[in-house]
């Protein structure tokens, strides 16, 4: 009989209990969906300010590129007026052609040293991708695969131009004074050729990578802004059961109470 008496304490004791584990369960879980959020915020702003100083690096690649092209259709013509020189002038012809293609290579240096940086930023992105799409987050690590490849590509064909600038300064210096030696000249000519075609399409391919990158920025953000959907989503969703949890623990509350009123211990 005395247990049955004590019975509604243990159900008004019990649901207060779970009442105050459903509140201290809420504010963990409403907490750590805003810890959740910051990180996801924070993680796709450093990603987003990865691509932009990835896409100055382009940029500036670029730059160096139209620059060394324009050194380098300076050193071809300087090569077509090699043989019109005089004998006297040849000398400072082809010294003038050496620093140039000094110049075009240093140049070429820079542009493949931002290419380089660039390769390992966006490499870095792709393993951060990979890293959320193994905890669950709506991301593709393979949608960077391919710009990956064009600037490996890239590099290719600026680390060929330089190999064309490197015969250009071997076939320059061979230039003795005296009688020019056509075929050097003519072979640097076409070396020097060739490189402005590269160049020429390694700058439209920058440019067109720069567009790219604008494009993967804006993907990226709007990724965020789904991701933090997502998050509140599941924080609504978690404080919702919850409370559905809690309002059993307030009835049985109430129930057992009600039960104590009517048919007290004492």
């Amino acid at each position: 009989m005395l247990l049955k008496k004590l019975f509604p304490l243990v159900a008004v004791s019990l649901g207060c209990i779970g009442v105050i584990a459903c509140v201290a369960a809420a504010v963990v879980s409403w907490s750590a969906g805003s810890r959740l959020s910051e990180v996801n915020q924070a993680a796709f702003g450093s990603i987003d300010e990865t691509l932009g100083k990835v896409r100055d690096r382009i940029l500036d690649a670029q730059a160096s590129v139209r620059e060394s092209k324009l050194t380098a259709e300076d050193v071809e013509q300087s090569l077509k007026d090699f043989t019109r020189k005089k004998t006297t002038e040849q000398l400072e012809s082809r010294l003038a052609i050496e620093k140039k293609t000094e110049a075009l290579s240093k140049g070429l240096e820079q542009a493949e040293l931002w290419l380089q940086l660039s390769t390992a930023s966006i490499q870095n992105v792709e393993q951060a991708f990979e890293l959320g799409n193994s905890l669950g987050a709506p991301v593709d690590p393979t949608s960077l695969g391919p710009l990956i490849e064009k600037l490996v590509n890239l590099q290719s064909q600026v680390s060929q131009v330089s190999e064309s600038v490197d015969g250009v300064q071997e076939r320059a210096a061979e230039i003795a004074g005296g009688e020019p030696q056509r075929d050097r000249i003519e072979q640097a000519a076409g070396l020097m050729l060739r490189a402005l075609a590269t160049l020429g399409e390694v700058d439209v391919r920058l440019g067109e990578f720069a567009d790219r990158l604008l494009e993967t920025r804006s993907r990226g953000q709007q990724l965020e802004s789904k991701t933090n959907a997502y998050i509140l989503t599941a924080r609504i969703g978690s404080i919702l059961l919850i409370a559905w949890m809690a309002a059993g623990q307030v009835s049985l509350c109430r129930s057992g109470w009600r039960a104590h009123r009517q048919n007290p211990v004492l």
